[in-house]
């Protein structure tokens, strides 16, 4: 059997969380840090199409310890990478692991897409 597909990249900077919808006026808008975000993830992203299930390991490295929501941030990677085109929909993710770390230095995600060899997909 062929070793699975992997692709690794780094998202420099300190992650965010990704912000709900805001209503103002009768619109619903995206706040505009979680969008200039998703736009700079989408932009480090050059790897390939994943056609099938895939794992995701998320390692982010803030600059400062103010809590955040761990969950957030990974969905911020995550609908980030489905509007680059890593995949068709980030429902194929069956398998994540995320951490939060301190690196006052480099601010970072380190982000791990494998295709999903396991059982259950």
């Amino acid at each position: 059997m062929a070793d699975p597909l992997s692709y690794s990249f780094t998202v420099p900077g300190d992650p965010v969380p990704k912000q709900r919808h805001r209503t103002s006026r009768g619109h619903t808008y995206t706040p505009a840090r979680t969008r200039r975000w998703e736009a700079w993830v989408a932009a480090c992203y050059q790897g390939p199409r994943f056609e099938g299930p895939v794992s995701v390991e998320c390692v982010f490295y803030r600059a400062t310890k103010r809590r955040v929501d761990l969950d957030n941030m990974q969905k911020l990677i995550l609908d980030s990478l489905t509007k680059a085109g890593a995949w068709n929909d980030d429902s194929q993710v069956v398998h994540s692991c995320q951490t939060r770390l301190l690196d006052r230095e480099q601010p970072r995600a380190e982000v791990t897409i494998t295709e999903w060899k396991g059982e259950g997909e």
